[in-house]
């Protein structure tokens, strides 16, 4: 939801239930054959406020922050909050295509570090303190029918995490770990804290063909390094569109100073805190671009 404050500024909410899918053990969870007891399937709830400034056509910034509970089956509960601000500028923009490049500072931490993958710990990376300071570059082509999009950012991170408990939800458990590695030194007690700092970098495609105003076929990808983290998705996809811009508002649309887009990233991202997506009104419309 994108409620517009004026000309100038407006407001961005979003809400989201989505699966941590950082491992194995976070999006479908673990069973060990000798337990009867599953631990895993981690999932973040919560919602995202950011501000958005546009003075002109070519430039724009924003600011938002967010709050989340990540919650799993037999996991420590534990809470998430990240911020970022960024600045943006069309370098090329054209009918058909539009080159942007952005800038910013991005901050998350959570309550409890739980990356480790014994049971009560989720498997996800939940550094206590991360900052990542990028600069990124988002490219967007129509002819035709066909969409492309593609995000590639580059930055520097510095992230700690604090050392937990390997059985963060089971005391009996955690204190006969801790009685064993009386008589064996070797046996770790804890998931160990950490420091690191160095580059991180992500690179994002979406290509779509509208079959009709309402039906989408396309093909997306990313891969991404965040934290120790490497991660790399793939899909096809099917949209299907329950709105089609009105036929009297096709004028509106021709010859625009920036390719209206199909493409709506279908991959959700650390890094998808960049640019924002155009939202706005060609001249004498009565409703959005899209």
């Amino acid at each position: 939801m994108v409620p517009r404050i004026n000309e100038q500024w407006r407001v961005r909410l979003t809400f989201e239930r989505r699966a941590v899918t950082d491992s194995l053990l976070s999006y479908a969870g673990l069973r060990e054959k000798d337990w009867v007891t599953n631990w895993g399937g981690v999932v973040r709830t919560g919602g995202r406020v950011q501000l958005e400034y546009t003075p002109v056509g070519r430039f724009g910034a924003f600011a938002g922050i967010g709050g989340y509970s990540v919650q799993g089956q037999n996991v420590q509960s534990n809470t998430k909050i990240d911020a970022g601000i960024g600045a943006y500028y069309s370098v090329l923009r054209e009918p058909r295509q539009n080159l942007t490049l952005a800038v910013g500072a991005f901050y998350m931490g959570y309550d409890h570090n739980l990356s480790g993958f014994t049971f009560g710990q989720g498997g996800y990376f939940s550094p206590q303190q991360h900052i990542i300071g990028q600069v990124q570059a988002e490219y967007i082509a129509r002819w035709d029918d066909w969409s492309f999009r593609t995000v590639g950012g580059i930055g520097y991170q510095a992230y700690r995490t604090s050392s937990n408990a390997a059985f963060p939800t089971n005391s009996a458990m955690q204190a006969q770990l801790q009685q064993a590695a009386v008589l064996d030194p070797t046996i770790q007690t804890q998931v160990r804290g950490q420091r690191s700092a160095g580059l991180t970098g992500s690179v994002f495609a979406n290509l779509e063909y509208a079959i009709n105003p309402n039906l989408r076929v396309g093909a997306a990808g990313r891969y991404e390094r965040v934290g120790n983290y490497d991660e790399a998705v793939g899909l096809f996809y099917l949209r299907w569109r329950l709105d089609r811009p009105r036929a009297d508002l096709a004028p509106y649309y021709e010859g625009a100073p920036y390719p209206t887009l199909n493409v709506n990233d279908p991959i959700q991202s650390s890094f998808r805190q960049g640019r924002p997506e155009w939202i706005q009104l060609p001249q004498g419309a009565t409703r959005p671009t899209w």
